[in-house]
């Protein structure tokens, strides 16, 4: 399995929790973020063993959306093959 630094990945029988970990912005999307999801959908989605994915948010929020000031930055908009961010 692939080291995080954005998201928390819990492994329980057939059940994956995804926690989003960025917690200080309440786990809005930057390009790490929106990379790191699309590895870990594409990790859970090659595993037989898994069945269901759940997906939570650390520090009591779930996600505010995009990061604007990583956007502000970079002008980047997190883009992946699933089409994260737009």
């Amino acid at each position: 399995m692939t080291a995080y630094d954005t998201v928390i990945i819990d492994d329980s029988g057939p059940v994956r929790v995804l926690t989003l970990d960025r917690p200080t912005v309440m786990n809005a999307v930057n390009d790490a973020l929106g990379a790191e999801l699309e590895i870990a959908v594409d990790e859970f989605e090659a595993r037989d063993d898994l069945r269901v994915m759940v997906v939570t948010g650390a520090g009591g929020n779930f996600c505010t959306g995009l990061d604007l000031t990583a956007f502000a930055a970079t002008g980047s908009v997190p883009r992946g093959r699933r089409g994260f961010g737009g």
